[in-house]
């Protein structure tokens, strides 16, 4: 909730994707590509949602756009990019001002409502989400999640819903904070989040014990940190606070303040490894080739094999698709297919696709052997890059 600035240095020579370097600071708001998010390939998405009077970069960036060496690429949502290139990553940006007379807020409602179309409209739920959350950024997504199940009948909200398989929250207010308390004598001055965030507010309770009902139904993992050091002499967001008393997941203590914890300076940062842990636990395992029970059998495969042999063998079939491996990435020695078919009245065969081979040999052999089939149809291998 207040800025603080770094002087430490980070980690050199991190690889930033070319899209985060079309953000302007002028277009701070909705949703922000910041690395690997144009690959349709990718295995998930990662969006990270700032708090109150916070900023869709800022607010993770360990350096202050002011400081004379700022790097506004060198911070740890693209490292994350780097380390975990088969996942877009995201950032978030709303007006959540503090004080009405440095900008505009709308109701946690209205702005759940806001981020949800905005997902839809990325196309965000074809793939895992994960979402990383920092203050009132959590309460945010958990709004967002607990309208959506209003619209579940909706295609891509219930996408978003049923794809949404975790969250992190960095001192998130499940049940307010204090300091909002105190700015009850003025609320004129402050906005309507401000007041949304006063603890024990009635809506926070609901939507706090919502989440905690519906989490394990869900399938949402949740990975939560709090900060240990006051922000100015006051500790913004206590523990209880931060503690969405979630079964089996325990808060973890940062020693960081409030604006700090969203702000790791190094990839050996506590925030920034469990993090990047969390997100590869919430993500589906990458799938090589099928079991041998398939009908495709698999006799020796891996990134570094030396060969890999699918056979597939069709006999006395009256109507058989049989469809072949799709591999993103093989480096191997010698790769065959041998499709046999029988007495097959009418059989359709389709080959291994491979979209990446680095071979070793440059050996590929698509061996057909065609017996008394009356209609067939054989779509050998088909490489997109070799």
């Amino acid at each position: 909730m207040f800025r603080h600035v770094f002087s430490s240095k980070t980690p050199a020579n991190h690889e930033v994707q070319e899209d985060s370097k079309l953000n302007k600071d002028s277009e701070m708001t909705g949703l922000i590509k910041i690395s690997g998010s144009n690959e349709p390939s990718r295995r998930a998405d990662v969006i990270f949602v700032h708090g109150l009077a916070g900023h869709p970069w800022n607010t993770w960036h360990w350096q202050n756009p002011k400081d004379k060496d700022y790097q506004k690429d060198n911070f740890w949502l693209t490292w994350l990019g780097a380390d975990l290139q088969d996942v877009g990553i995201w950032t978030f940006g709303y007006s959540a001002a503090r004080l009405r007379v440095n900008g505009s807020a709308i109701p946690l409602f209205d702005q759940a409502s806001n981020f949800l179309d905005d997902l839809e409209n990325f196309g965000i739920g074809e793939r895992p989400i994960v979402f990383v959350t920092h203050s009132m950024g959590g309460l945010l997504v958990k709004k967002m999640l607990n309208v959506m199940e209003s619209f579940l009948e909706v295609e891509s909200k219930k996408a978003v819903f049923q794809s949404t398989k975790g969250i992190v929250f960095l001192s998130t207010p499940h049940i307010g904070s204090d300091v909002a308390r105190w700015t009850e004598a003025f609320a004129s001055f402050f906005t309507v989040n401000v007041r949304e965030l006063i603890a024990d507010n009635d809506e926070l309770r609901r939507l706090d014990e919502w989440y905690r009902q519906k989490v394990d139904t869900l399938g949402v993992k949740t990975k939560v940190y709090y900060e240990t050091e006051p922000t100015k002499g006051i500790v913004i967001v206590t523990k209880s606070s931060a503690n969405p008393s979630i079964r089996n997941v325990q808060p973890i203590a940062v020693e960081a303040d409030h604006d700090s914890i969203a702000k790791p300076k190094t990839t050996n940062n506590k925030v920034y490894l469990g993090v990047k842990k969390f997100i590869e636990e919430c993500l589906p395992p990458i799938k090589f080739l099928p079991p041998a029970s398939n009908p495709i059998h698999q006799l020796q495969a891996n990134n570094t094999s030396t060969k890999m042999y699918s056979q597939i063998e069709v006999e006395e079939a009256e109507e058989n698709l049989v469809i072949g491996n799709d591999n993103d990435s093989y480096s191997v020695k010698d790769m065959e297919s041998h499709i046999k078919i029988g007495t097959a009245k009418k059989s359709e065969i389709i080959g291994n696709r491979n979209r990446t081979v680095q071979p070793l040999s440059g050996k590929f052999t698509s061996q057909q052997d065609i017996g008394k089939a009356e209609n067939t149809k054989i779509t050998g291998q088909e490489f997109d890059s070799l």
